[in-house]
């Protein structure tokens, strides 16, 4: 072991914290030295978003949390201060990263009701008592903006590492030094200052065991001398390189006595990781839920295993594995406590009724997983049902104007969809909204839709445009299209077929769809032809007689011999060219075929979906 290290070479400018923030500015200084030390230079990094941010994930006792119940508070509050240094320190090594100083300015002075009135309220006010008024302040009503979360880049640890308070403390805190890492360490200032006056020989000596608790960065030592009396440890310290207490290179001398006497704790980081964005904290805020009777809001205060360092030292049943996301606050009232994951722009949650109070690693009743849109503002995705049946929904951040929203009445075109039935080989073309979402909330691959959402045995798997409303009077230039079932062959047939059409003036309809709500499309009593009785009006497209119009695409036909299957398509790799159709009476005389499937017709043509 050398006789001395000195890693100030390594350290970014000293800092002054200005309030009780000293454990957010050690761990700082800590993160910026090994930055600097892996060959990025001086950085200065955001000490105003790590105590925030802190105090905003952090997860309660779960014995305190669980007596509270599912409305009561878990987390701290924003404004807070304090905490414990190599505790702060770990959760840079567990998923908490922080934004460059420009991103989230330090703030001198402590936060007042000048600021925001309910800081009059003390932190253990009864006012802070519930989950939803501690979320409103940190997500909302307090300091927490938009650009914090969304930032290019953020910065963290890779490692850590607890140093106990032992007979080989001091031993150890030399062998950490000489590896080359700084040591956040917590200690109690109960200390006289020798040589005061003499800025060149000012050094921290013990006044005995106690003191108010403080944090400095270790960043050296020295027993060169003699006499053990002059070893000392150089620190960084956050009190201003013009303190007083620090010599006239800015840090401070603390001799060996004051660590062996007043330590606490300690703890360092073995490394960093690459500067890049965050992309699971652009999902921290508040979110409208959107999905029928699960509509409510959502406030997101928690990233899973961020906690997870701290949980794993509390002992016992409060030993968990960190899954928390949030509370759900339904429209009915209902407040749940909400589980899941979160990887890059996409969020699993789980709510489960039958749980209000979930615990912070259960997970169970109902599934919901959302991508977030490039817009920041948009999550769109599932509800998982039965462990099969998925149905859109969407959330959208709290206060965004966001118009997701289609109506099946008034509406002048509407998507139809195709979907597909493995076990009956049957393909289906539909506008029915019971079997219809948005086309905002789906994920495109190239040919089909990735995010297929499924229902009663079907996958949804492609869009093949947009049709115009049943609901509304038939535009000119246009055709109905049918849909008829089958079912002996258990196939679904779409057809413009002139003979195969239900004059619209001899429709009867059943006003409610099934579902309440009128949508004047589904026939009742409808004829039979061939063993397939026609059920429902899709919707109207333009005449495969007249020419293609602009911003269209053909929607061919085609039928599976074996299969007993009927298909219609926009698939590009499943259609002609329009001006190669040649017409034999209601089908094609040139069709070809494709996978054990012959074209045999050219329904119409749809909107495309880019031209709305």
């Amino acid at each position: 072991m050398p006789s001395s290290i000195d890693l100030r070479e390594y350290q970014t400018p000293i800092r002054n914290q200005s309030r009780r923030t000293c454990t957010t500015f050690c761990s700082i200084a800590a993160l910026e030295a090994a930055y600097k030390r892996a060959g990025y230079g001086d950085t200065d990094l955001s000490e105003g978003f790590f105590i925030y941010m802190i105090k905003t994930f952090w997860l309660d006792n779960w014995s305190r949390v669980e007596r509270r119940g599912a409305e009561g508070r878990e987390t701290q509050i924003g404004f807070g201060s304090g905490g414990n240094g190599p505790e702060s320190l770990e959760l840079l090594a567990s998923g908490l990263k922080i934004p460059n100083e420009a991103v989230w300015p330090f703030r001198s002075r402590n936060f007042t009701e000048r600021d925001h009135p309910w800081i009059a309220n003390p932190y253990n006010s009864p006012f802070w008592q519930t989950q939803e008024k501690v979320s409103e302040f940190n997500l909302a009503e307090g300091f927490l903006e938009r650009s914090h979360t969304l930032a290019g880049e953020y910065y963290s640890a890779e490692g850590f590492n607890l140093i106990n308070k032992d007979d080989g403390f001091i031993d150890q805190l030399e062998t950490v030094l000489a590896m080359g890492h700084e040591v956040v360490l917590d200690f109690g200032i109960n200390y006289t200052i020798e040589n005061p006056d003499d800025e060149s020989a000012r050094l921290w000596r013990s006044n005995g065991p106690g003191g108010e608790s403080h944090c400095v960065l270790l960043v050296g030592f020295n027993r060169e001398s003699r006499d053990p009396d002059e070893h000392y440890f150089i620190a960084k310290n956050s009190w201003g390189k013009e303190s007083r207490t620090a010599r006239s290179d800015g840090f401070t001398y603390l001799s060996y006595d004051v660590l062996r006497v007043n330590a606490h704790r300690a703890g360092y980081i073995t490394g960093v990781t690459e500067p890049e964005p965050w992309p699971e904290l652009g999902f921290v805020g508040r979110w409208d839920l959107v999905k029928g009777n699960w509509n409510g809001r959502i406030d997101i205060y928690h990233i899973p295993g961020i906690m997870q360092s701290v949980l794993n030292k509390r002992s016992g049943s409060e030993r968990l594995t960190d899954r928390r996301i949030g509370t759900f606050y339904g429209c009915d009232g209902a407040v749940l406590r909400v589980n899941g994951s979160i990887y890059n722009r996409t969020i699993d949650l789980y709510i489960d009724k039958s749980n209000t109070n979930a615990r912070y690693d259960q997970l169970g009743g109902q599934r919901f997983t959302f991508h977030r849109q490039a817009s920041q503002d948009l999550a769109l995705g599932t509800m998982e049902k039965n462990g099969e049946d998925n149905y859109g929904g969407y959330l959208v951040r709290e206060g965004r104007d966001v118009n997701i929203g289609m109506n099946i009445r008034t509406d002048p075109t509407i998507p139809l969809y195709n979907w597909w039935n493995k076990n009956r080989s049957d393909n289906f073309a539909t506008s029915d909204f019971r079997w219809s979402v948005d086309p905002r909330s789906l994920i495109y691959g190239r040919h089909h839709i990735e995010n297929q959402y499924k229902k009663e045995g079907y996958s949804m798997y492609r869009l093949e445009g947009m049709v115009f409303n049943p609901a509304l009077p038939q535009p000119d230039g246009t055709v109905p299209l049918y849909n008829w079932w089958n079912p002996d062959r258990k196939d679904n047939f779409a057809s413009s077929d002139p003979r195969w059409i239900v004059p619209v003036n001899n429709w009867s309809v059943d006003a409610n769809g099934g579902h309440g709500r009128p949508i004047h499309h589904l026939i009742r009593g409808g004829r039979a032809i061939e063993g397939y009785l026609v059920y429902r009006l899709e919707g109207f497209i333009h005449d495969p007689r007249l020419p293609q119009p602009q911003n269209t695409l053909p929607l061919f036909s085609w039928w599976h011999r074996e299969r007993k299957d009927n298909l219609s398509t926009t698939d590009p790799r499943w259609i002609l060219d329009p001006v190669d159709v040649r017409w034999n009476g209601e089908h094609l005389s040139n069709g070809n075929s494709k996978e054990g499937y012959t074209i045999y017709r050219l329904e119409g043509y749809v909107k495309m979906i880019d031209s709305l």
